[in-house]
């Protein structure tokens, strides 16, 4: 991962802790708008030289350089990563964008520090970070998240520029496939799930088809599973099976073993008004 970081673009020091995936570490608002532009142009890295004693004191351009294109990563899985960070928003901390009147499709990220100290809203296709903060350790935070502070001054700046973006989304690598997966698993879907979510998937990367593939299966990871994520985001593009829950052997054996012996109480105490005490004995007897 530091690594990609790197390669991508990011030059702050990152330490080797499992934390890093969390952003543990600090990077500047240039890395980040830098590094998300290899993600806008489906891994191809603009390197640049620039050289602060290249400008003029009145910012007049003294020197030009070549601009070198360099892949750094695979487009295939940049257009995955682009189809996620959708999601940030169309349903996620940067949603407020669209209540804002910014209705295009976009991929981003938000990003609060410790403390509410900075805050961050950075965009992929027109690259892009807004930051709000102190450089000093010891002011007050901005006591705000980065879809608070950050997303309402981004949408304000994209709505002037809009005009000059191109409304087109990414032109889709031929290695990027679209599977239906099991939403309370990730994995590949069957006929026996529940429900199921089409996702997209660069070729070969797609997890094994290890979903419930029996009734059983089925029934014991709808027993389960667990989720944390926001109700919104669970049910985000999230269909019903049609083919429905389907009973497990065990749970058909045990209805059957309930109705003979309904009737087999039924028998010995008469009449339907002891249903309620043949159910209780049933309840006890199983």
């Amino acid at each position: 991962m530091i690594k990609t970081a790197a390669t991508i673009g990011i030059e702050s020091h990152l330490a080797p802790y499992p934390s890093v995936s969390l952003g543990s570490f600090e990077v500047t608002p240039l890395e980040i708008a830098y590094a998300y532009s290899a993600f806008a142009n489906l891994g191809v890295k603009a390197e640049t030289d620039l050289d602060p004693g290249g400008l003029h004191a009145r910012r007049k351009v003294a020197e030009s350089r070549e601009v070198k294109m360099k892949r750094v990563a695979d487009a295939g899985v940049c257009y995955v990563m682009n189809d996620i960070l959708k999601g940030v928003f169309e349903f996620g901390t940067a949603s407020k964008a669209s209540s804002l009147g910014f209705d295009r499709p976009f991929a981003g990220k938000t990003g609060t520090t410790s403390s509410y100290r900075d805050a961050c809203s950075s965009a992929i296709r027109r690259a892009s970070c807004r930051w709000c903060g102190s450089a000093s350790t010891t002011d007050n935070s901005v006591r705000l998240a980065g879809g608070d502070a950050c997303v309402p001054i981004w949408t304000a700046n994209m709505n002037r520029v809009g005009g000059l973006i191109p409304d087109v989304d990414w032109k889709r690598p031929e290695d990027v496939v679209d599977r239906q997966i099991d939403p309370a698993s990730g994995m590949l879907a069957t006929p026996y799930c529940p429900q199921t979510k089409d996702e997209i998937f660069v070729t070969g990367t797609e997890r094994p088809r290890s979903a419930p593939s029996t009734p059983a299966a089925a029934s014991q990871a709808r027993s389960g599973a667990t989720n944390t994520e926001p109700a919104q985001a669970q049910t985000e593009g999230v269909i019903s099976n049609p083919s429905g829950p389907v009973p497990t052997p065990q749970q058909q054996q045990k209805r059957k073993e309930e109705r003979g012996l309904r009737k087999l109480l039924k028998a010995i105490f008469g009449g339907s008004d002891q249903g309620a005490s043949s159910r209780s004995m049933i309840s006890r007897a199983m």
